[in-house]
């Protein structure tokens, strides 16, 4: 098993409120946006981005409406976002997702496999929302 940095620690062995930490002090409830990015028919990365209601004011209240939008196209159109890395993280399958909320071409694969996952904020004008990336094997097949 890999040990975590010191940083990871930080984070990881946090007993405080890890909302307030992440800047989510206002906020009671959330907006969740669960989404498959495809390629040649296979996922290839699965996202979850966490949206206070807090941040939805303004221009930023169209992130309710995104639908099939992706968020990228959104945070690249209102070029105010700015992105901090919260970490990188390698784990089992079955640490990240539970199975029955696999997408059915990833049910053949080991579910001891490890995979890949970013956790990054996102802040425009002290507005956060936290995105969560698993990047699985087909991605880093794309050239």
């Amino acid at each position: 098993m890999t040990t975590p940095s010191a940083r990871e620690q930080d984070w990881l062995l946090d007993s405080g409120s890890l909302t307030a930490r992440l800047g989510f002090l206002s906020c009671r409830y959330a907006l969740i946006r669960e989404v498959i990015l495809w390629t040649d028919q296979e996922p290839a990365i699965i996202a979850s981005t966490v949206i206070p209601f807090s941040t939805l004011t303004r221009k930023e209240l169209r992130l309710r409406y995104l639908k099939e939008n992706p968020l990228g196209e959104f945070l690249k159109k209102y070029s105010s976002w700015s992105r901090t890395l919260l970490g990188l993280k390698h784990m089992p399958l079955q640490q990240l997702i539970a199975p029955e909320d696999l997408p059915i071409p990833l049910l053949h694969q080991a579910i001891s496999s490890h995979y890949w996952t970013r956790e990054s904020i996102f802040l425009s004008s002290n507005k956060p929302l936290l995105l969560t990336e698993l990047f699985l094997p087909k991605v880093f097949a794309i050239a």
